[in-house]
């Protein structure tokens, strides 16, 4: 039986895109690119922290080291100051979450965002007395799909892996459950490839709601 509940943050619990754009652009201007990304060009770049987005922001351009530099500290600048402007938990979630509180599960995050930004918007924009842990990236520990802080949460918790169950919404979250060698839900609400053929086999949920008559009915 599951009792403990891991779930990544961006794109599973919050739709935090919107501002991630609007960062993202912002600091485009900075450095004198002349390019908007839209809603949907920003899902492709998400997934492996703010380093690896900022590297696939600035792909299709050529511009100097130092520019790129800029571009990421204004990125990180940018994206603290308006991160919770249009910041909103998926359709559920809130109430989700309270309802597994209240049954008894223990809930943790383990994001790709900077620990500092991740601690921020979870006590804004949703309960944060309800998780027993948050983290985002911190330097100590290498980013998902790398198991390493997950180890270490459930060394400190004293965890038995085949009672969690991890839910993601991307590619990132499979390879990341897959070298945790814990179980794994997808959300397709969120901001993955979800026609991909990695994803055919993946347990999906397209409602939030679903996630709770699953674990009802596996009791």
């Amino acid at each position: 039986m599951k009792k403990h509940l891991f779930f990544d943050l961006d794109g599973t619990l919050l739709d935090t895109l919107l501002d991630i754009v609007k960062a993202i652009n912002l600091s485009l201007k900075a450095i004198s690119i002349d390019y908007q990304y839209d809603y949907e060009g920003g899902k492709r770049l998400i997934g492996n922290g703010a380093k690896i987005m900022a590297k696939r922001a600035l792909a299709p351009f050529k511009i100097s080291q130092k520019e790129r530099e800029l571009f990421y500290q204004t990125f990180l600048i940018n994206y603290q100051k308006y991160q919770c402007d249009d910041t909103k938990p998926f359709r559920g979630v809130l109430d989700g979450l309270r309802a597994l509180k209240n049954k008894g599960y223990h809930l943790y995050i383990l994001s790709n965002k900077p620990d500092h930004l991740a601690k921020i918007i979870v006590e804004q924009k949703l309960d944060k007395d309800i998780f027993d842990f948050i983290s985002g990236k911190q330097e100590q520990f290498d980013e998902k799909p790398s198991p390493d802080l997950f180890n270490y949460v459930i060394e400190k918790f004293h965890l038995l892996k085949e009672e969690i169950l991890y839910l993601g919404d991307s590619l990132v979250d499979l390879d990341f459950a897959k070298n945790s060698g814990v179980d794994v839900v997808i959300f397709t609400y969120g901001y993955g490839d979800y026609a991909t053929k990695r994803m055919q086999n993946a347990t999906k949920f397209s409602d939030f709601s679903q996630l709770i008559s699953y674990l009802d009915n596996s009791r």
